[in-house]
């Protein structure tokens, strides 16, 4: 993605783009197997692009989409497009994540378009737990960044699977 271009904000005023590192670990799914990896996220608007390495930076992996497709790029340059980003994920690299959704978790906030229930709020009213699109998502660790309340913590879980991703540093958008 060229840039961080200034797109229009979320009804909350929380702006739509963003550039965020951190650690993702997905366990359970078709395989049983866990992953983990360190990441590079950027957002803009719907479009994503996502960079995942293991330790000292090895197996660097590539998710680009925009919500309804995903293009994955492997360590080696290989690449494999679809328009059913999980399905792909799962097939290719063994695990998946709700990668079209998972950009407004991370910012503290259900996915738009999508119906969401059991919101709970904690004693400073964060939300800290709601269901969307099957998954059961807690927030945690909330923290002021560039005057923007964001989780620090986000756990999905789905039929068995657990998404934890880690929010270690906010960038400019």
């Amino acid at each position: 993605m060229a840039g961080c271009a200034t797109l229009p904000a979320l009804d909350d005023g929380l702006a739509s783009d963003f550039t965020l590192r951190g650690k993702i670990g997905v366990r359970g799914g078709p395989m049983n197997d866990g992953f983990s990896a360190s990441f590079y996220w950027t957002q803009a608007g719907d479009r994503y692009v996502i960079e995942l390495w293991g330790p000292l930076g090895q197996g660097r992996t590539r998710l680009q989409g925009d919500g309804d497709t995903l293009t994955i790029t492997d360590a080696y340059g290989a690449t494999l497009a679809g328009d059913a980003p999980e399905r792909l994920m799962s097939e290719q690299l063994g695990w998946s994540a709700p990668v079209s959704v998972l950009g407004y978790w991370v910012r503290g906030r259900p996915a738009p378009g999508h119906p969401a229930t059991s919101r709970e709020r904690d004693a400073e009213g964060n939300l800290e737990r709601f269901s969307q699109l099957g998954w059961m998502i807690e927030l945690s660790r909330w923290r002021d960044r560039e005057s923007v309340h964001l989780p620090g913590k986000v756990v999905a879980v789905r039929e068995g699977r657990r998404v934890t991703v880690v929010c270690r540093e906010w960038l400019a958008g």
